[in-house]
């Protein structure tokens, strides 16, 4: 590759010696701009994973354990699905290393009443750093529950209730004996998922302990953060696994059913799994039309460095070396134009990011704004295979330079 590196060093990629030549501007900008692209697509679509995957997981945890009743018959309270952490069950989960969190859930439902309105919620214990910081990160006004006498609602209830921070809260526990709590409202969130906004609200785990008569080692469910959401069906499985032969051995005293956030949020995970489908359609596209920009210039530079093939053949140059070297020159435009997409699109994605200047319908997508993240993993990955592709395209149109006769062109000289 010594002799074609230097000439292909040596030539220029101007037509007159001073100006790059139409068609190479052209495949530059074709490849900048369909690079550019890809690197964007590929951001949004990690963005909006990340993005609903925490809110389907700050609702649900990654997985939770729960009791499974012990008999058939349809009962009135709570006391047939309570588990207790007892330190056997600790140990087992906290033997795990990829279990990285362990608390438990209570679950209730409640109804909200005022003097021209109610709803019927699901009170939730706040349990867990994942939960809290989640619904930190989704506040509008206000903050999170301090005591037992303080309650988080949606911007939906507060809207449907008409009440703001502050405001009383007659509330309702459904029980087996229902009995009346006046909370106040500490604070409002927003989280732009309807299904959950209009069904959960929020309590310290004391207020329902003391509402269904539990200890503090008791709860409606045992909440699990795991260190890679990627692998919760795997983890999952061998969670299952593992308590059965617990439950099996005596180690724990009831069986336990397992479900994760994937399961539960399955409706919008499909949702995503369909935008890898329209990313790599984009992918597809953007690279077809930077190849064909880009063998349209490579075919016109040959057209234009004609004397100079002619020449080069004269002296005994090889068609292989030829080859060699507008493949060479046609990788300095895939490049320039690569480094060019590379820039335009990490510069669109970091404004995006620190601006969220682009919003999004809530009520459609369930975010307000469009997300964007960066996988310097996906980047590389997708940089060398523009690379490798073109490459590849390449190879067809350089075998041109072979058909040009040193003769025809020198005479024409």
């Amino acid at each position: 590759m010594g002799l074609p590196m230097y000439l292909c060093r040596r030539l220029s990629l101007s037509s007159a010696g001073r100006k790059s030549s139409p068609a190479v501007r052209v495949a530059t900008i074709a490849v900048a701009l369909s690079v550019a692209v890809m690197v964007v697509a590929i951001s949004v679509v990690i963005g909006f994973k990340r993005e609903i995957s925490e809110r389907v997981t700050g609702f649900n945890a990654d997985i939770v354990i729960m009791a499974l009743p012990t008999t058939d018959e349809k009962i009135d309270d709570v006391s047939d699905n309570i588990i207790n952490l007892t330190p056997t069950l600790r140990t087992i989960l906290t033997e795990k290393p990829y279990i990285t969190d362990i608390s438990l859930q209570i679950n209730m439902p409640a109804i909200f009443k005022t003097q021209d309105n109610y709803k019927g919620v699901y009170l939730k214990a706040l349990d867990g750093r994942q939960l809290s910081n989640f619904l930190l990160s989704s506040l509008e006004h206000g903050d999170l529950p301090q005591n037992d006498s303080s309650v988080l609602i949606s911007r939906r209830v507060a809207n449907a209730l008409q009440l703001g921070t502050g405001d009383k809260l007659p509330t309702y526990f459904l029980t087996g004996d229902v009995h009346v709590a006046r909370l106040y409202i500490s604070g409002i969130y927003n989280s732009h998922f309807d299904d959950y906004d209009t069904n959960f609200a929020f309590v310290m785990p004391e207020v329902l302990q003391k509402s269904c008569g539990l200890s503090p080692g008791q709860g409606t469910a045992i909440s699990i953060e795991v260190d890679d959401f990627a692998n919760v069906e795997t983890y999952t499985s061998d969670l299952q696994r593992t308590l059965y032969e617990a439950y099996q051995t005596e180690l724990i005293y009831k069986p336990l059913r397992i479900v994760n956030a994937r399961s539960t949020g399955a409706a919008y995970f499909h949702w995503l799994d369909i935008l890898d489908i329209n990313v790599w359609v984009i992918i597809i596209i953007m690279t077809v039309v930077s190849c064909v920009t880009l063998i349209s210039g490579m075919l016109i530079m040959m057209v234009d460095k004609v004397r100079f093939i002619a020449l080069m053949s004269a002296l005994g140059a090889s068609r292989r070396m030829l080859s060699r070297v507008f493949v060479l020159l046609a990788l300095r435009v895939a490049l320039t134009g690569l480094a060019i997409g590379d820039i335009i699109g990490l510069g669109l994605v970091y404004l995006q990011k620190y601006t969220s200047i682009l919003p999004l319908d809530p009520e459609s997508y369930y975010i307000d704004f469009v997300p964007v993240a960066i996988n310097w993993y996906s980047f590389i990955l997708l940089n060398i295979g523009v690379l490798l592709v073109t490459f590849t395209v390449l190879l067809l149109p350089s075998r041109y330079v072979g058909r040009i006769s040193p003769v025809h062109v020198l005479e024409r000289e």
